[in-house]
């Protein structure tokens, strides 16, 4: 593999050339992982731009007819299969046994190693508490992530990750040498619902497998879109809900990574469920989950309460971002107004969570209110002083009784939470000046001694 080529202020054929970038590590043709492909003479945007022109053509093909065109073989390695394998057929069940090439991991991501191996703690499927004490699996993906947002680079689903618009390769290089003690080497792997293996960044050619991933993540989603519209309908007689429980839809799917890559037959079923819980006699959840082939698994409940928390602050941030952009001309020009957006989302986040107004059917009702008493606290924090009737005024809603709950319990709120804050703050100080102390003392031990002597 060629080695990264930069620039050099005393050799302008060097600084003339493209640069390289390298995209996630690999297997070679003998399965041995190597550090990452290093694509040459072609900029991050081409490849993306590459990648999405062959996704199009791709979705155009259909589902059925990428699994039956040669051309696609190579990419897809044989069908995942939920019970016992004939003889001859590979086994590569996500962490089946405790044993396996494919794993699961917490975060959501699947990972795909040289040599079958045993699961880590971080795997989500592992077979028994022994794992526990197993060395973890490094995840490039979530890696990736993290570098990117840092970077304001957010993505709009998981597997835009995958894409070389998202590749760092400085920084992956960092953060993999900085835990390769502790972890095991990977590569990102793509298990589809129809139940076959993708490695993105296979050596057949990475950038058909990532627009092939993409092209199969969006049938897929386009797919459950129809049946949320047919079953709101039809089925389920909630012609009314359908925009509603398509839109919750999409938010999940956009934070598809915050959920551990729910599947979309469990997303489905709790977007109509969330949608539901307006209606005087909501649809029973068995019939709900019917619609969308889904059963219910252990961790439905989890992914429930994260969904709803997740539809909930995203509402918010809408209203929040609608504010900056219609606030009274007085306002935004004070000095601390940008700084209110990331404290009012806090607070309103904190609020959800804390469960103040426990009563769900209360909290939807003035789930608009709630947003403009945290921008209201948010605005008084930051030393800008307005009334909540301003703020209602901006979002055309009456200075009400319920705006005054809100408000109310949005103040009682903020107070405790900022003397949460402050404490928590005490104690990092307490806890900081104790480990200088210890360190002093330490670097210190037996000078006494040595002085009396002397």
């Amino acid at each position: 593999m060629e080695q990264d080529i930069r620039g050099h202020a005393g050799d302008a054929a060097l600084s003339n050339r493209p640069k390289q970038f390298t995209l996630a590590p690999h297997l070679d043709r003998n399965g041995a992982l190597i550090p990452g492909q290093t694509v040459n003479n072609v900029s991050k945007k081409a490849a993306t731009e590459r990648i999405n022109r062959l996704q199009a053509e791709y979705i155009s093909h259909g589902i059925e007819n990428i699994l039956s065109d040669q051309k696609f073989s190579k990419a897809i390695i044989q069908p995942v299969v939920d019970e016992a394998v004939a003889q001859g057929i590979p086994e590569n069940r996500p962490c089946h046994n405790g044993l396996r090439q494919t794993h699961h991991l917490h975060c959501g991501h699947a990972i795909y190693t040289t040599m079958p191996t045993i699961c880590g703690k971080n795997c989500h499927e592992a077979w028994n508490k022994e794992a526990e004490d197993n060395a973890m699996f490094y995840c490039v993906l979530c890696t990736r992530i993290r570098v990117a947002w840092a970077k304001k680079n957010y993505n709009k689903r998981w597997h835009d990750v995958l894409l070389p618009s998202f590749a760092y390769p400085e920084e992956e290089e960092a953060d993999r040498k900085k835990y390769e003690d502790v972890t095991r080497g990977t590569q990102p792997v793509y298990i589809s619902p129809q139940g076959f293996l993708i490695l993105p960044y296979g050596h057949d050619g990475v950038i058909n497998h990532i627009a092939l991933i993409r092209a199969l993540e969006a049938l897929n989603e386009k797919r459950f879109k129809d049946m949320i519209a047919t079953a709101c309908e039809s089925q389920l007689s909630l012609t009314k809900l359908t925009k509603i429980s398509l839109d919750n839809f999409n938010t999940l799917v956009r934070h598809q990574h915050m959920l551990r890559h729910a599947p979309f037959n469990m997303l489905a079923t709790i977007a109509v469920q969330l949608a539901g819980r307006s209606e005087t006699s909501p649809p029973k959840f068995n019939m709900i989950a019917t619609a969308f082939d889904y059963t219910i698994t252990e961790n439905y409940g989890e992914c429930y309460g994260e969904t709803d928390f997740i539809i909930s602050c995203m509402a918010a941030q809408e209203k929040i971002y609608q504010f900056i952009d219609k606030a009274p001309g007085k306002y935004r020009r004070t000095k601390n107004f940008r700084q209110m957006k990331q404290a009012a989302m806090n607070l309103h986040a904190g609020f959800v969570k804390s469960k103040t107004i426990s009563i769900d059917r209360k909290m939807r009702q003035i789930s608009i209110q709630i947003v403009a008493a945290s921008i209201h606290q948010a605005m008084l924090q930051n030393h800008i002083p307005i009334k909540m009737s301003e703020i209602c005024e901006v979002f055309d809603l009456p200075y009400d009784e319920h705006a005054v709950y809100a408000e109310g319990k949005m103040s009682i709120f903020a107070r405790h939470y900022r003397r949460t804050k402050r404490r928590a703050g005490l104690r990092d100080v307490h806890k900081k000046a104790k480990m200088k102390q210890a360190k002093a003392e330490k670097e210190t031990e037996g000078l006494e001694y040595l002085l009396a002597d002397f």
